[in-house]
């Protein structure tokens, strides 16, 4: 998981300067349950994988098996199945990634004490 979290990274790197460049106008990254890649970028002109800048990426990387592209263009991009995924962060690592999730307690519940039963048989 950690390779995918680097690789997403360095792969969001290499598009926001695709950006820059106006190579492409957006993209979103996004790490599946399955450990795979879904990477959506929208441009008019690149088609293809091979269209884009990389610099911290290699070409090798970039034909991983599960990592997955989808052009779209930018009118597509507006359109209601695709539009919120460009709104807000440009990379999702899924719900279920962070430790922090799992130790934060609500605050009511710390005061709270619990009550807890053991029975033993003899």
């Amino acid at each position: 998981m950690l390779k995918s979290i680097s690789f997403m990274n360095r792969l969001e790197d290499d598009l926001q300067e695709n950006i820059i460049q106006k190579n492409i106008i957006d993209f979103y990254i996004e790490l599946r349950i399955n450990q795979s890649i879904e990477v959506y970028i929208v441009s008019d002109t690149a088609k293809d994988i091979s269209d884009l800048f990389t610099k911290s990426v290699t070409n090798e990387e970039l034909q991983f098996s599960n990592v997955e592209y989808t052009f779209i263009s930018e009118k597509k991009s507006q359109e209601e199945d695709f539009s919120y995924l460009f709104d807000g962060k440009k990379n999702s690592i899924g719900l279920r990634r962070s430790l922090g999730a799992l130790l934060a307690l609500n605050e009511s519940k710390k005061s709270q004490k619990e009550q807890c039963s053991n029975f033993f048989q003899l």
